[in-house]
């Protein structure tokens, strides 16, 4: 939606080199065309491809409009007002219903590693960085000393095999340690993205790498050495592991019997850092495990993580639980139905209402694994 006038413009500008024979105007047709390919391929250049393709799109409505009838002199004004109005019309709804803008002043929340890059600075950590693409333009802005591995020029500054050598290091641990041979970096600032999930999962079973800082948008994770001691022992997550909705990882200690040293390091890690929810829900998972015993601790948990951001179903359900546990069921569905809504085949959401005597119909085209 947010390229919305984007879509409107490329067509209108097409029709115009179609119907109006733009096409005689070579210069415009290449310029057009070739700003075109670019964007199509790079969305940061619509701004160029807008103020070439803008005259074009103009002369089109130009042309349309002598084939209207003449507007009498009174209501030309009214016209011209309804004209522009329906012009505008795509900007607000392709902006405001859009999540991928925010309003206000400063920066957008969760688009950026604000809270690692001070990790950083305050713990001295220095040296090679791994970064994610994502992150690579904010800190070129933000932290003008420390060099990029990569960032968002693609294929302007970095080639497309340099890109794909990216790639296969977040995807493969063999592609991680040549890149990590090769260019020696030490520490990796690695964004956390719920839906695109683009993750090195493999460094979490690296025995050379640490992660050391960790909340709902960015990881930091740093090579072990004799000089990082200290901070490693401080900060290092042990139990909770980022592995987004998926905390079947934790069954392991149910399964040992080691339930109670679990929560212990995981109520340290809650403390690194209290503003991360999925460790908060990490140690709701293992306190159920629990029963009854946790129930308040549990439902505590539970509303701190649901005020925090991205929001997703498995908090709302599992709340919704504790709530009917309790006997508050008119807000155990009110939360169950806020669950539904994040995502229709929430399986604990669907159990829970049943339980309840309530049914539930899957929206057509729902789609399985939404968070």
């Amino acid at each position: 939606r947010y390229t919305l006038w984007f879509q409107l413009l490329s067509v209108g500008t097409a029709a115009y080199f179609i119907l109006c024979r733009g096409w005689r105007d070579t210069l415009k047709l290449v310029a057009c065309a070739f700003l075109l390919y670019e964007a199509c391929r790079q969305i940061r250049l619509v701004e160029l491809f807008s103020v070439v393709a803008a005259p074009c799109f103009a002369l089109l409505l130009l042309r349309l409009g002598m084939f209207l009838p003449e507007i009498p002199q009174k209501l030309r004004t009214p016209a011209v007002l309804l004209l522009s109005v329906a012009i505008l019309l795509p900007v607000p709804f392709s902006v405001l219903n859009s999540p991928v803008y925010a309003f206000g002043i400063g920066q957008k929340e969760g688009a950026f590693p604000e809270g690692a890059i001070r990790f950083m600075e305050q713990r001295g950590i220095k040296g090679k960085i791994f970064n994610s693409y994502a992150f690579g333009g904010y800190l070129i802005w933000r932290a003008k000393d420390r060099p990029v591995f990569i960032d968002g020029r693609y294929r302007r500054v970095y080639t497309p095999a340099e890109y794909g050598e990216y790639k296969g290091m977040i995807e493969t641990a063999d592609a991680w340690q040549k890149g990590e041979a090769k260019y020696g970096f030490d520490y990796a600032l690695i964004e956390y993205d719920l839906l695109s999930q683009r993750f090195p999962a493999h460094l979490l079973t690296n025995p050379h790498w640490a992660l050391v800082y960790w909340d709902n948008y960015s990881l930091l994770f740093v090579k072990r050495t004799p000089e990082r001691e200290q901070l490693i022992r401080e900060h290092e997550y042990k139990v909770a592991r980022p592995t987004f909705l998926d905390l079947s990882y934790l069954d392991q200690y149910g399964q040992k019997g080691g339930l109670s040293t679990a929560l212990e390091g995981l109520d340290r890690e809650v403390a690194l850092n209290p503003d991360n929810q999925f460790v908060l829900l990490a140690r709701v998972y293992l306190r159920y495990q629990l029963g009854k015993l946790y129930q308040q601790q549990i439902r505590a948990d539970l509303e701190r993580a649901l005020v925090m951001k991205p929001d997703f179903a498995m908090k709302h359900s599992a709340y919704a639980m504790i709530l009917a546990a309790d006997g508050e069921q008119e807000r155990a569905k009110k939360e169950l139905f806020a669950a539904l809504k994040l995502n229709p085949l929430d399986e604990a959401a669907h159990a829970l209402a049943k339980s309840m005597g309530i049914k539930v119909t899957i929206p057509k085209g729902a789609i399985a694994g939404h968070p």
